[in-house]
């Protein structure tokens, strides 16, 4: 997504309607970092260490199968300590919002998916995408972002 319409998602985002912010936080980290949604879905609290701004990605729960140790620019942390208030004590950064078939302990991994078909139509004049989309284009982000090509999982000063 280009400047502009990242400016356009984030307005959207504001209006959609029953887009809260339990779904505009993880959407705005997913941005910042540009992890995985099932990284992040499945993320428990007690891999962040907000002090130190890291954020310890056990092998097990990496595409790799390799553990990372990812840097939390301060939008992140703040967004972080804001889910974590909002977990209510959960294991998990975002645990399940309602009973499912699955009884997965974390929202499902739909969840965001859906709630950003909430904000598709406020957003008129801009491409379809998908969230993953959020990654791919990193390492081609323009260098209004503070960051070089080929840099991922970097944050944008936007955010």
């Amino acid at each position: 997504l280009s400047r502009d319409e990242l400016v356009k998602l984030f307005e959207a985002m504001r209006i959609a309607k029953g887009f809260t912010i339990e779904n505009h936080l993880p959407v705005r980290l997913l941005l910042i970092l540009a992890t995985r949604k099932s990284e992040l879905i499945g993320a428990r609290v007690e891999e962040f260490d907000l002090d130190h701004g890291v954020w310890h990605l056990p092998a097990e729960r990496t595409k790799t199968n390799v553990a990372i140790d990812l840097p939390l620019p301060v939008p992140a942390v703040d967004a972080l300590r804001e889910l974590m208030r909002l977990s209510g004590g959960s294991e998990y950064l975002l645990p399940a919002r309602k009973r499912q078939e699955r009884m997965l302990p974390h929202i499902h991994e739909n969840t965001l998916n859906v709630a950003m078909a909430k904000v598709r139509p406020h957003m008129k004049g801009v491409a379809p995408f998908t969230i993953h989309d959020f990654r791919l284009g990193r390492g081609a982000w323009p260098p209004w972002n503070g960051f070089r090509r080929g840099m991922v999982r970097s944050a944008a000063p936007l955010l």
